[in-house]
């Protein structure tokens, strides 16, 4: 009896590994917050698309070709975002299964060629995270393409579509797409990828990183917006009466929203955006490198970071040039307001003069009196331009104006 229990196999031991069980963890930690973050981005950028292509459609003058080409725009950008979702979803769940099929070695002692996936995840777990960076890669680059022609479309429009400007943001525009191809067609290269799951191994030229024309292309591309913000501002500070004046009208609430809408068509906060990218990756890239402690907070860091980016910054570079575009199709521009007219913004001297001219005609007088100052009234047509909207002119022609100048006097 005693030989015959000597004879059997002794069953496997039940050793928890703690390293694998936390890997697993946090992969999977990781790849719900993708899921969510992408899900909320994805549908944040359907409603404006919506929104900006009812907008113009329903312009009056009939069919425009620059509402042509915007609408094609916004339908580029969704299209692309939506295939990168799908794939990604696609993909992230192929991990998920990939994770549950492997959690036996949690709890068993195995041998090293034991393979605890099926049969139908060897085939999908070696190509999903290459077919994931392959199309985040090429979304990454037509999102970017797209979003720097409209913040350059912005500034030559201030410009007055002068061709030097055209010519410059044309160069730095070709460039960024001509190197964005060479690091999405490296990036889709399958011959290249290793995969294994769960080995967290970047594929290089994955959404720009690991690659040097990847890096080019983001160097390029924010080199773009800071021109295209430099050519607005320069146009804002010859205007600078001009824009002080169109800032000191209207309601607080108003002020704060003409200054968040200059800033995002100038291409100021796109460029902020971009430039905090640059150093959140120089930061992520610095932990790497060899010999560098790592600890649980900047891990943790470096995970929200990754998290962020392979999720977060397709959808993001998509609704930037979005809410531009929303701005424009509802006539809420203040860069044409401001920067592409002449005319001088109305002061409170204007209305005093205009109201003062009004009542001596009131009282019988047949010439109105000059004044030392020498001002001349604004007409209706100004004061329609710079009016908070086209409902305010009957307003402010009214007891508005006469309430304002009892202040003033």
């Amino acid at each position: 009896m005693a030989q015959a229990t000597g004879r059997q196999c002794s069953a496997p031991s039940a050793n928890f590994n703690e390293d694998l069980y936390l890997m697993y963890f946090q992969r999977l930690e990781e790849r719900f917050a993708s899921v969510g973050l992408l899900g909320g981005l994805y549908g944040l950028l359907t409603i404006l698309s919506v929104w900006s292509l009812y907008a113009l459609t329903q312009r009056g003058g009939g069919v425009q070709p620059t509402a042509i080409v915007l609408s094609l725009t916004i339908l580029a950008l969704l299209a692309s975002t939506t295939i990168y979702m799908i794939i990604s979803i696609l993909s992230w769940q192929t991990d998920f299964a990939t994770i549950f099929m492997w959690a036996g070695r949690l709890l068993w002692n195995y041998d090293e060629d034991i393979d605890f996936r099926m049969p139908f995840q060897n085939l999908i777990g070696g190509i999903s995270e290459p077919l994931q960076a392959c199309a985040g890669t090429a979304a990454l680059t037509i999102n970017v393409i797209l979003s720097d022609t409209i913040v350059c479309w912005r500034a030559c429009v201030v410009w007055q579509n002068n061709r030097i400007v055209w010519a410059v943001c044309g160069v730095f525009l070709l460039a960024t797409f001509v190197l964005g191809v060479i690091d999405t067609a490296f990036g889709c290269n399958m011959s290249l990828h290793w995969s294994q799951p769960l080995a967290n191994i970047p594929i290089p030229g994955a959404m720009y990183k690991g690659f040097s024309a990847g890096i080019a292309a983001c160097v390029l591309s924010l080199s773009t917006n800071l021109l295209a913000t430099l050519l607005v501002g320069w146009k804002a500070w010859e205007s600078r009466t001009r824009l002080r004046g169109y800032f000191v009208g209207g309601s607080i609430t108003s002020q704060i929203e003409k200054l968040f809408a200059l800033l995002i068509e100038s291409g100021a906060i796109y460029c902020a955006f971009w430039i905090r990218i640059a150093i959140v990756v120089a930061f992520q890239l610095g932990m790497e490198l060899p010999g560098r402690r790592a600890s649980q907070t900047k891990d943790t860091f470096v995970r929200v970071v990754g998290v962020f980016l392979d999720a977060g910054l397709v959808p993001l570079i998509a609704i930037y040039p979005t809410i531009i575009i929303v701005f424009v199709a509802l006539h809420r521009s203040h860069i044409e307001e401001v920067l592409t007219h002449n005319q001088s913004i109305p002061t409170p001297h204007l209305s005093l003069a205009l109201r003062t001219e009004a009542s001596r005609h009131s009282d019988g007088e047949d010439q109105p009196q000059e004044f030392e100052f020498g001002v001349s009234v604004m007409d209706r047509q100004d004061i329609y331009k710079y009016s908070d909207s086209p409902g305010d002119v009957d307003a402010r022609t009214g007891e508005e104006l006469t309430s304002k100048v009892g202040v003033i006097i």
